[in-house]
């Protein structure tokens, strides 16, 4: 039986994301929508050649609104940043490499302002619906990145920790998460990464509560980048493997370090 292409399943995607009925208008941020559809022709094209970039090649992936992408402003979930940041000047390396492997980038997705929670409510963008019941919240902070998925919009989602794990969890998709400094968080925004004075904050929660699984940032820690997958992309692989091949470029350890003194 022949398999799908690239552009069949990209306007697939995008019918389930412009659908009025469904999630697309609050899990998703911006659609690329022209972008996509050449980079997917361009897949199907290399495809028919008998060629591939590796195996994100012609895989439709949504990423996180917490990565730049040039010449639009990285809102992080706020609508301040969204009326007020500047463009961004470059992609971010992560992104840069997904575009290298062939990967078709579908849309920017919705996440909790900031970062800045578990719950992944969004007061400005609106808040995606958990796919098992959408009365529930998805979980955050990376709360359409996993709804892009599990409601057919992308076959990867690409988001971040802190908070990122639980919105995988609370959906119940497949995810994969690297480790610190296996994949680049160079032009991340980097609101998931506690300051000095959130550090401080963290610290004293721990000892007022006895939380075992805050751990604040420290000065050699990265943020960890966390993906979902699901459909084709799953195929032939764990998750985990291609981000690290792809997105890591063979196990580079590019970190980004931040000062976070006591």
């Amino acid at each position: 039986m022949k398999l799908p292409s690239c552009r069949d399943r990209l306007e697939q995607a995008l019918e389930h994301i412009a659908d009025p009925a469904g999630e697309g208008a609050r899990a998703c941020l911006t659609v690329y929508a022209e972008a996509a559809r050449a980079a997917a022709d361009a897949a199907d094209a290399r495809s028919a050649r008998g060629m591939s970039l590796g195996p994100l090649d012609g895989v439709l992936v949504s990423i996180k609104d917490l990565f730049d992408v040039a010449g639009e402003p990285t809102r992080a979930g706020s609508k301040i940043l969204a009326e007020e940041a500047a463009p961004a000047a470059a992609d971010a390396v992560a992104v840069q490499r997904l575009r290298a492997a062939g990967a078709v980038i579908v849309a920017k997705t919705n996440m909790t302002e900031f970062a800045f929670s578990g719950i992944g409510a969004n007061p400005h963008f609106g808040t995606p619906g958990n796919p098992h019941d959408r009365k529930r919240v998805p979980g955050g902070s990376s709360s359409g990145a996993p709804v892009t998925v599990a409601d057919g919009m992308s076959e990867i989602a690409i988001g971040t920790d802190t908070g990122a794990v639980r919105a995988g969890r609370l959906q119940a998709e497949p995810a994969a998460r690297a480790d610190r400094g296996r994949i680049s968080t160079e032009q991340d925004a980097g609101f998931d990464r506690p300051d000095r004075q959130e550090r401080r904050r963290l610290r004293k929660s721990r000892r007022d509560y006895g939380a075992r699984d805050i751990r604040p940032a420290r000065a050699d820690r990265t943020c960890r980048i966390e993906a979902w997958g699901g459909g084709r992309a799953s195929a032939g692989g764990s998750g985990q493997d291609r981000s690290r091949g792809i997105l890591g470029g063979n196990g580079a350890t590019e970190q980004r370090r931040h000062e976070c003194r006591p």
